[in-house]
């Protein structure tokens, strides 16, 4: 499933009869199966990187629409919240630390559910986002709050 639906829901993705292609969850470019990586929702959504790459592509509006991050809380809470594993691209991959062998194998196989992948620690995912907000804009988001 592309990016906007992991964040507003979807189905999961399935690939055509016979189609080896499919769609990055990270970046919407089109992949396929065979040179691809299902990582899980840790892998993904805990990476500081992926959130500056979402901060700067897909939501690159965002903080012109929001100065002070009142909305990092929520997409941080909805990007944990996923339950599938993310299909992603070679050209993505670099963005994450995972097992590429375990993760080929289970984008060769289409499973989209490997074992450890499912909702994963909002405070996680809240940490890594709020991270790269202060990095791409200068400041903490407002909407997330720190524990000492």
């Amino acid at each position: 499933m592309g990016f906007f639906s992991k964040l507003f829901g979807g189905r999961a993705r399935t690939g055509q009869v016979g189609s080896d292609l499919a769609t990055c969850d990270v970046c919407n470019g089109t992949t396929s199966w065979s040179e691809g990586y299902i990582l899980s929702t840790k892998e993904v959504a805990g990476s500081q990187l992926y959130w500056e790459y979402a901060f700067t592509h897909q939501w690159s509006s965002t903080h012109e629409m929001d100065l002070t991050g009142d909305t990092v809380g929520i997409l941080a809470t909805q990007q944990a919240g996923q339950p599938d594993g993310w299909l992603v691209c070679g050209s993505c991959s670099h963005q994450f630390q995972f097992d590429r062998a375990r993760a080929s194998q289970f984008a060769r196989s289409r499973n989209s559910r490997p074992p450890g992948c499912g909702p994963c620690s909002v405070q996680l995912v809240a940490l890594a986002a709020a991270k790269a907000w202060q990095k791409l804009y200068g400041t903490w988001p407002t909407s997330i709050e720190v524990r000492r």
